[in-house]
């Protein structure tokens, strides 16, 4: 049984959407879903927000906690109920959180960045060996070695990661994209295609550039109305993506990529612990409108 000042946590930090949604008062929160590191709360209109662990970085919808305690351990479960007084959020008799300080996260991408060539092409060129020693295979691992980089995955790529790869040229990296035929493809909470696609379109928003504005207007106008099928944790992360707004870390990754300095090495070595394959296939996403936009300058547009 947890000692009483085991079950009352500070707030660390809260994105400023999941700060509006407090201040609505229109709190009908459930428990979806109870991981480790992770609660997934869903409201009235299926729209997920997350509590998590200090481990974790700050994300849309999200409420960071100082603890490094597993959920699990708390014997947290779905029927547990939500109530939020008193600048507290308690989960049943199980945990408390107290909200009365906490650092804002903005989550939304702001301004946009102009695109230096030649430290990208340095930063990109140094994040093949990362993605080949440390990167997850089953997603995007197998296109992007084959697209990109001389090196093979060293061993034979599966079904799916043909596929995938297929997918990614026929129908991401053409002038006519079609973002429906990669999104909910692949296995796991959020599939490969999507996590691709979310790295890929997030690249395409933040930079100044004729090409990828381009691309990133299409990409939406397209992703805006078409039905997504896929996981209710992945539709959540594609709106999310489709405000512009992500994890501090693939923020990061992003803009250092596109920055002097090594810092970039260890945002991508943070976002490519995300899930099993999801930040992998996250990074790849990146890297590959980068290089995209590199190869449509090098061909003169």
């Amino acid at each position: 049984m947890l000692k009483q000042n085991q079950k009352i946590v500070d707030a660390l930090s809260l994105s400023l959407d999941f700060e509006e949604k407090l201040l609505t008062g229109n709190l009908n929160f459930k428990i979806h879903s109870i991981y480790n590191r992770v609660i997934n709360l869903i409201d009235e209109l299926d729209d997920l927000y997350s509590i998590v662990l200090r481990t974790i970085d700050n994300a849309p919808h999200t409420l960071r906690i100082n603890s490094a305690m597993s959920f699990k351990k708390r014997n947290i479960i779905r029927q547990d109920k939500i109530q939020i007084s008193d600048n507290k959020l308690f989960i049943s008799n199980k945990l408390v959180i107290e909200l009365a300080k906490y650092n804002l996260f903005k989550s939304r991408l702001q301004d946009k960045m102009k695109l230096e060539s030649d430290i990208l092409k340095r930063n990109l060129k140094e994040c093949f060996s990362i993605i080949r020693d440390q990167g997850s295979s089953g997603g995007a691992k197998y296109f992007y070695q084959k697209r990109f980089t001389i090196h093979t995955l060293g061993e034979k790529p599966g079904t799916i990661e043909r596929e995938f790869a297929d997918r990614i040229e026929k129908y991401i990296i053409v002038e006519s994209k079609k973002p429906e035929k990669i999104i909910g493809f692949g296995m796991g909470l959020t599939p490969s295609g999507d996590d691709f696609l979310s790295g890929y379109f997030l690249t395409m928003a933040f930079l100044n550039n004729n090409y990828s504005e381009k691309v990133f207007k299409n990409l939406k106008l397209n992703l805006a109305r078409i039905e997504v099928s896929t996981t209710v944790i992945s539709r959540a992360m594609l709106n999310r993506v489709l405000e512009l707004k992500t994890r501090e870390n693939i923020k990061n990754l992003i803009l250092s990529l596109n920055a002097e300095g090594p810092r970039f090495r260890s945002y991508l070595k943070e976002v490519l612990k995300i899930g099993s394959s999801s930040g992998t296939d996250i990074s790849i996403g990146i890297m590959t409108a980068y290089q995209e936009i590199l190869l449509n300058m090098e061909d003169g547009g």
